[in-house]
């Protein structure tokens, strides 16, 4: 794990209403946090099988064996009882964004520039058509040293979607960040948030733990 300790860290408020961040010119604040750690790299099939043995990845690898590759297709539930089973926990999108933008104003964790060689994401530019090892594309590394927060497969945040739980009885939707092999530069972008189902099993969909610094 990497010590994320931003101090006072610059990020983007959130507009509820929306369920984005704020598009164009966002209001940034600052905001005091508590240091935390955070994975450098997303949960590998190799760690994941070690929490379920029945997981099995070659569904989503043309059936090819890949321990190094993030686990795919894993729920928000899954994800939530791995880190718990781990010792660990689920980041806030606040940390997820804290972690991979170190704290900037950047669209990316390299700057507001997009390269396509620093991310695993849609098209064959990168090297990439589908999921790759993780650590792959070290040259898009965020400002704490993290790999793969942009690109690869999306990744859980602990974090509910607060306007989806306004009047109703169904469970809230959840945030996945960061974009996966098939998503296109802009739903890559650290801002962006996709909002979706707890329960779905998107082969592009996977996550990283974090820990708190003290634990209670």
């Amino acid at each position: 794990m990497v010590l994320i300790d931003p101090g006072a860290s610059q990020v983007s408020v959130l507009n509820r209403q929306r369920g984005v961040l704020r598009p164009g010119n966002p209001v940034f604040s600052s905001r005091n946090f508590s240091a935390f750690y955070m994975d450098r790299l997303e949960i590998t099939v190799a760690q994941y099988k070690i929490f379920d043995g029945k997981y099995d990845e070659k569904p989503f690898t043309d059936g090819r064996e890949c321990a190094d590759c993030p686990a795919m297709a894993i729920d928000w539930h899954s994800a939530h009882r791995y880190c718990h089973w781990a010792g660990k926990r689920l980041p806030t999108e606040r940390e997820w964004m804290t972690a991979a933008g170190g704290g900037s104003k950047n669209s990316w964790p390299w700057g507001n520039e997009f390269y396509p060689g620093k991310a695993n994401l849609l098209g064959d530019e990168d090297g990439s058509l589908s999921v790759a090892p993780v650590g792959s594309y070290p040259q898009g590394a965020s400002p704490y040293g993290l790999m793969d927060t942009i690109g690869n497969v999306w990744e859980w945040v602990s974090n509910p979607h607060l306007a989806s739980s306004k009047g109703s009885n169904k469970a809230p939707r959840r945030i996945v960040k960061g974009g996966g092999w098939t998503s296109d530069k802009q739903k890559a972008r650290i801002s962006f948030r996709n909002i979706t189902d707890p329960k779905i099993k998107n082969p592009t969909i996977g996550f990283r733990c974090a820990m708190s610094l003290t634990r209670k």
